[in-house]
C-alpha cells in the first residue's frame, strides 16, 4: 500500500497492482479486504492514468465491493469507448464470482448499453450480462437475441451467453420449439445446443434443431 499511496509515477503504481494481484498470502488478503485498498481503487478509477491498472486489478481479484464503481465508469457518457470496453470486461469477470444479490442492482444500467450505437459496446454489455446470475439476466439476453434492431454480432453474443448456462439453454430450446430462433443464427444455435454439456439438452436439440445429415443420409453423432 505504501507505493500506491505515495507520490509515485502512475506506471510504478500500475506495476505494483499487477504484482499485488498475484499475492496469495494471508497478510495480502487482509489488505485486499481493507477499506484503504478499496478507497484507493475507487479513486484510481477516476484517474485516467491509473484507471487501466485499477480495472485489471479489480478484474483479476474479482473484487465485488468495487463492482458498482466499475459499472458507473462503464455507463458514464464521458468514458472513452476503449475504456468502456475494458470496464465491461471487468464487470464480466467480477460478476462471474458475485452472488445474484450483488449483481442485481447493476443489471438495468448494463442492459441499457445494449442499445448503444456502437456494436462493440453492445456485444461487451451482452457478455457482461451473461455472467450475471438469475432469471432477469436471462430475460435480457433473450430479448437481445430476438431483437430486430440488434446487429448479428450482438445477437450471436447473446446466443452464446444463453448457451453457457442450463437455464439459458432451456430458453434456446423453447425458442427452437416455437421456431423463434433468428434465421441467421440457426446454424450457430444448432451447433451450440447439440454440443451442450447437458445430455438432456442435447437429446432435445436432436429433435428440435438436429444437425444436418451427411450425404449418406445418417445423422451426425452428438459431440
Amino acid at each position: 500500500m505504501a507505493v500506491l499511496t505515495a507520490d509515485k509515477p502512475a506506471e510504478l503504481k500500475t506495476h505494483a497492482l499487477h504484482l499485488l494481484a498475484r499475492d496469495e498470502g494471508d497478510a495480502w488478503r487482509e489488505v485486499l479486504d481493507g477499506d484503504a485498498m478499496k478507497d484507493y481503487l475507487a479513486k484510481a478509477l477516476g484517474d485516467t492514468q491509473l484507471r487501466e491498472g485499477a480495472l485489471a486489478f479489480i478484474g483479476e481479484t474479482r473484487l465485488v465491493p468495487l463492482l458498482g464503481d466499475v459499472v458507473a465508469l462503464a455507463c458514464d457518457a464521458g468514458t472513452s469507448p476503449e475504456q468502456r470496453l475494458k470496464a465491461l470486461g471487468t464487470v464480466q469477470r467480477v460478476a462471474s464470482r458475485a452472488k445474484r444479490n450483488d449483481t442485481a442492482p447493476f443489471l438495468k444500467p448494463i442492459a441499457a448499453l445494449i442499445e448503444s450505437a456502437d456494436p462493440q459496446t453492445c456485444a461487451a454489455a451482452v457478455k457482461a450480462i451473461g455472467a450475471f446470475k438469475g432469471d432477469d439476466p436471462t430475460d435480457v439476453l433473450k430479448a437481445a437475441l430476438v431483437s430486430a434492431r440488434a446487429p448479428v454480432e450482438v445477437r450471436r453474443e447473446a446466443l452464446h451467453a444463453l448457451g453457457a448456462s442450463r437455464s439459458g439453454a432451456n430458453v434456446l430450446v423453447a425458442l427452437a420449439e416455437k421456431h423463434e430462433v433468428p434465421q441467421d443464427l440457426l446454424l450457430d444455435a444448432t451447433e451450440l445446443l447439440n454440443s451442450n454439456s447437458n445430455e438432456q439438452i442435447r437429446l432435445i436439440a436432436q429433435k428440435v434443431l438436429p444437425r444436418a445429415a451427411p450425404r449418406e443420409g445418417t445423422a451426425l453423432p452428438p459431440l
